[in-house]
């Protein structure tokens, strides 16, 4: 029987706070859970003998680092394992990966993040963890093609071919509401990951 991905849900933890985010995620969103959740949905994996690589999704699945090292820790490198990130981490890649094994990397980028991530930072980001061996993935949230097309001229001619998709009518983004005059995408200086919830080094999140 063929092996297939398993992807984790990790929470609606993260450090955006994004108009057009399916699952209304942010700085106070839930966290996965209990070191006796972890156990749980390790022996549920091991168990089901179906699973070749776990895939991490959230949220911002590195902002939960601890919980992705305690399933590592207990699953071994008899699987292969992923991320999808808003590649916050693009100027201390490194930060991330010598902590995590990751085989392969989904950066999800829109336009409305631009004063944060410019799209040349989400190449860098992308050019670093292919040379550390990582499979890398983009996907690119549009609201309008047209206007996004210089964006993705970008990304082509740097090597990459993302997968385009265009917001849905969920989470925080409402029907009734123009997406790319609402948008109202923010960072939130509370990231979890760094010491008494505070962010030590504010400078990895200026896109230059």
């Amino acid at each position: 029987m063929e092996k297939r991905t398993l992807h984790v849900f990790l929470g609606r933890l993260c450090n955006f706070t994004c108009t057009h985010c399916i699952n209304d995620s942010g700085p106070d969103g839930n966290s996965f859970g209990s070191t006796e959740a972890v156990k749980s949905l390790c022996k549920q994996i091991s168990e089901s003998k179906t699973y070749s690589t776990i895939h991490f999704n959230g949220g911002e699945p590195s902002l939960q680092m601890k919980t992705i090292l305690e399933i590592q820790s207990i699953l071994g490198d008899s699987y292969k394992y992923g991320i999808t990130t808003n590649g916050w981490f693009y100027r201390n890649p490194n930060y991330i990966l010598s902590k995590m094994s990751l085989d392969n990397v989904n950066i999800s980028y829109d336009s409305y993040r631009k004063a944060f991530i410019k799209p040349k930072n989400i190449i860098e980001l992308a050019n670093s963890l292919k040379n550390q061996g990582i499979k890398v993935e983009v996907t690119y949230v549009a609201a309008d093609l047209k206007t996004n097309v210089d964006d993705l001229l970008e990304f082509k001619s740097a090597g990459f071919n993302p997968f385009v998709c265009q917001p849905i009518e969920s989470g925080r983004y409402k029907a009734s509401s123009s997406l790319v005059n609402m948008e109202d995408t923010t960072k939130d200086f509370r990231c979890p990951i760094f010491k008494n919830g505070k962010i030590s080094q504010p400078d990895l999140y200026i896109a230059n």
